[in-house]
């Protein structure tokens, strides 16, 4: 028996976290809710019980 694997066991807040991921990708300079971290580099969104932290990284050429 295979067992699957799911980052979170509610369906409505993986495909809320999911729709919030992409339109964070898309444009993460637009996206509501999001929090610059007190004392570190980054910035977080809150997905219902969950925290998304994340930074952006530059090209440098």
């Amino acid at each position: 028996m295979t067992r699957s694997r799911r980052c979170c066991g509610c369906r409505a807040t993986r495909r809320g976290a999911c729709g919030k991921l992409d339109r964070l990708a898309r444009d993460p300079y637009a996206m509501p809710g999001v929090k610059q971290l007190t004392g570190h580099p980054g910035f977080r969104l809150r997905i219902g019980d969950w925290r998304v932290l994340y930074s952006f990284m530059t090209n440098a050429s």
